[in-house]
């Protein structure tokens, strides 16, 4: 399997691409970058092998300068705060 991720400028993982066939002459699976964007190949561990491709995005961030993947840490990540469903008023 071979691991693409798509990146801003500033590290941000905007998609993460697993494939196991890659026609030849393609180099990644990303046909229209975006300015600002580029592609990022990781030689997958037996770690990021299990993770789904989502889970990867939410976990790491790119570090350009060393083109690899950095561990976001906790402070960073943005989760969304759990919904809460309002009840009605009996009488409203």
């Amino acid at each position: 399997m071979r691991l693409f991720v798509r990146h801003t400028k500033d590290g941000a993982i905007v998609s993460v691409a697993k494939v196991h066939v890659l026609p030849d002459g393609v180099e990644h699976p990303y046909a229209d970058l975006g300015e600002d964007e580029a592609v990022l190949e990781v030689d997958p561990d037996a770690d990021l092998e299990q993770l789904h491709a989502h889970e990867i995005g939410e976990r790491f961030t790119v570090d350009a300068e060393a083109k690899s993947l950095r561990a976001r840490d906790e402070a960073d990540s943005t989760t969304r705060p759990a919904r809460r469903s309002r009840r009605r008023e009996s009488g409203d």
